[in-house]
């Protein structure tokens, strides 16, 4: 039934449930009026008002799904018209991704828009196009804060020196850690290749939707998952042998890679950690941890003073924070030293189940992060009473 069509019914609904309810009163408020009949005029009335409710959810719905297709209509109508490298590049993105879920070629003027040149391969795995693989990997997405502080590349094979500079009439280092460092790991960071691979499902609705709609949601859908990988392998204790690296909370059969630097309070050991980093590192170091530790730790230094909660962190620590659930151990240091790299070329797979009607989109990875000096980094521990 349409819009319009349950508008009508819903009036008439209504003006019957006012004659059922002024017929029910009339019956409460006589004193001469036959009380059996009470019940099935209550029932009425009640039956009439129930059922104008749910006539009015439906209302509400079909309204919404105007809105939706409006919406949808202004924005395919935006695109269409639109002449700037964006709209057209949405327009491709758009075009690209429904000729794969349909399991078409991509034209060769949307491939030549997204820098990429047709193969004829549209099943199994492909290479994603040059525009698209950009995007996806090299552009900052906030659920990963760490994008933002970190060095982030797209190269393969990619060996970095661990210090940026040395001088040519002196031999040695001036932090006593880093020099051991070097001599125990080497002067050269090499970036492995790990494989991540992140799905995304979406419905014919958003497949047949304006393009806007489609690039947006496989998009962030992708990049989403992608930073959700990086963020958990910077803080996992459980990460597999060979990856163990990528983590700040990195163990091996000594303890902590990364030194900690204990203190009575959470408050005490940031401040001492930060203090315990060499002068190099100190200057540009940074403080990841949860944001519920940060306000744990407000609230034991700021005795009551309210103004220790509306001043920005860096004012309270001394550092830019940055807030990430899962650095439940804060992380002080110099992010400069610590790599993200991806490479090669992402590649793609898609596949649709005939049960729900649903494109999944598979996007495969490979990725290393590395830090560049464990001695830049430090761990802020509260020490444990005995």
């Amino acid at each position: 039934m349409d819009l319009f069509t349950l508008k009508g019914k819903l009036a008439e609904i209504l003006a019957a449930h006012k004659i059922a309810n002024d017929e029910y009163m009339d019956s409460v408020a006589s004193a001469s009026a036959d009380p059996k009949l009470r019940p099935d005029l209550k029932n009425k009335r009640d039956d009439l008002w129930d059922r104008a409710q749910e006539i009015r959810v439906e209302i509400n719905r079909l309204e919404d799904e105007a809105k939706e297709r409006l919406a949808i209509q202004v924005a395919e109508q935006a695109v269409a018209s639109g002449q700037s490298d964006e709209d057209k590049l949405i327009k491709a993105k758009a075009a690209f991704f429904r000729a794969i879920a349909r399991g078409q070629e991509p034209s060769r003027e949307v491939m030549n828009a997204l820098q990429a040149i047709p193969t004829g391969d549209t099943g199994g795995e492909s290479f994603l196009p040059t525009q698209l693989a950009t995007s996806l990997v090299s552009e900052p997405f906030s659920t990963n804060p760490l994008r933002d502080i970190i060095r982030l590349s797209n190269v393969v094979g990619l060996e970095l020196p661990r210090i940026a500079y040395t001088l040519a009439d002196d031999d040695f280092v001036a932090d006593e850690s880093t020099a051991k460092e070097l001599v125990a790991a080497g002067d050269k960071v090499s970036f492995g290749r790990f494989k991540s691979k992140v799905f995304c499902d979406i419905s014919d609705s958003v497949l047949n939707g304006s393009d806007v709609g489609l690039v947006s949601h496989v998009e962030n859908a992708l990049r989403s998952g992608l930073a959700a990988k990086e963020k958990k392998v910077s803080f996992s204790s459980a990460l597999a042998a060979d990856q163990e690296h990528m983590s700040f909370y990195e163990d091996d059969s000594g303890g902590s890679v990364i030194e900690e630097v204990p203190g009575a309070t959470l408050f005490a050991a940031i401040k001492a950690a930060i203090a315990d980093l060499h002068e190099d590192f100190r200057e540009n170091a940074k403080v990841v941890m949860t944001y519920g530790d940060y306000v744990e730790m407000l609230t034991d230094i700021s005795d009551g003073n309210a103004a220790f909660f509306t001043a920005p962190p860096e004012q309270i620590i001394g550092k830019p924070t940055i807030f990430c659930d899962l650095a439940t151990t804060p992380v002080v240091g110099d992010y400069n030293y610590c790599g993200l790299n991806y490479e090669g070329t992402p590649t793609y797979e898609s596949d649709k189940n005939i049960k729900t009607g649903d494109t999944t989109f598979a996007l495969t990875a490979w990725f290393d992060q590395q830090r560049l000096l464990n001695s830049a980094f430090r761990l802020a521990v509260v020490e444990t009473s005995a």
